[in-house]
């Protein structure tokens, strides 16, 4: 399942190298993600193109089911 979501394992060991503990990695991972949905929901909501919308939406699902892929199994001992 590791190769699935390997850009979120990617941004996971970022934090987790930068910060100081799981506590720390998961609610630094939780705001990038909300401020990333943010931005790009802003960035995309004047464009009326479905595809445009649609790749926006598959890629913050994408990148929600790999954060909690990332909190709930390779975090699973914080």
């Amino acid at each position: 399942m590791s190769h699935v979501f390997h850009i979120n394992l990617m941004i996971a060991r970022t934090i987790e190298r930068k910060t100081a503990t799981k506590f720390q990695s998961i609610v630094l991972y939780t705001v990038l993600y909300f401020v990333f949905t943010a931005i790009s929901n802003v960035l995309t909501n004047g464009i009326t193109n479905e595809l445009i919308q649609l790749l926006i939406t598959l890629l913050t699902t994408y990148l929600l089911t790999g954060m909690i892929y990332v909190i709930l199994i390779e975090w699973k001992d914080w």
